[in-house]
C-alpha cells in the first residue's frame, strides 16, 4: 500500500512541476519602452526586452514602429515571462537567445542576429533607452525588418 501511494505521489508532483503549477522558476522579467525615430518624430521604435531564469541573461528582444500617441503595452504572466503585446499573444522560443521583428498581424520573424549582437543590443537598453534609436548595429541590421504595427 505505501509503495502505491509513493508513486502516486510522484507522479502527482511530476505532474504538477511539469505543468508549471509547482516547482517552476520565474523567468527574469524584462524592459518595455520606444524610443523616437530620428527624422521621423511622428514614429518610436518599440520594444520589449526579456531575460532568463537563470543570472538575468538575455533571453530574446521584439521590435516594432508605432505611431507616437498609440498606447502599447505588454503584458507578464505569473513567471514574469512577456507573454502578451497589445493585448495579442506571441509565442517568441524559450529555448534559445533571439531577435524579433513583431508582424501586423502579431506574429513574430525573427532577425538573423548572432548571440553577441543580441546582448549588444541588451547593453544599449541597460545603459541608456534612449540610444537604441541610434545604434548603428540596431539602424543596421533590426530597422529594415521593422513594419509599422498600431493596434
Amino acid at each position: 500500500m505505501r509503495y502505491i501511494i509513493s508513486i502516486s505521489l510522484i507522479a502527482i508532483c511530476g505532474f504538477l512541476g511539469g505543468c508549471g503549477i509547482f516547482g517552476q522558476q520565474p523567468y527574469g522579467g524584462g524592459t518595455s519602452g520606444s524610443a523616437a525615430i530620428p527624422g521621423d518624430y511622428s514614429k518610436h521604435y518599440a520594444y520589449v526586452f526579456q531575460y532568463d531564469k537563470t543570472e538575468r541573461k538575455p533571453l530574446f528582444v521584439i521590435f516594432w514602429i508605432k505611431t507616437n500617441g498609440t498606447k502599447s503595452g505588454s503584458k507578464m504572466d505569473y513567471r514574469s515571462l512577456t507573454t502578451e503585446i497589445n493585448g495579442r499573444p506571441i509565442t517568441p522560443s524559450l529555448s534559445r537567445k533571439a531577435a524579433y521583428a513583431l508582424q501586423q498581424d502579431y506574429s513574430l520573424k525573427e532577425i538573423a542576429l548572432t548571440n553577441e549582437e543580441i546582448d549588444h543590443l541588451f547593453k544599449v537598453d541597460e545603459d541608456d533607452k534612449d540610444s537604441i534609436a541610434h545604434d548603428k548595429l540596431f539602424q543596421s541590421k533590426v530597422v529594415p525588418n521593422l513594419k509599422l504595427v498600431d493596434k
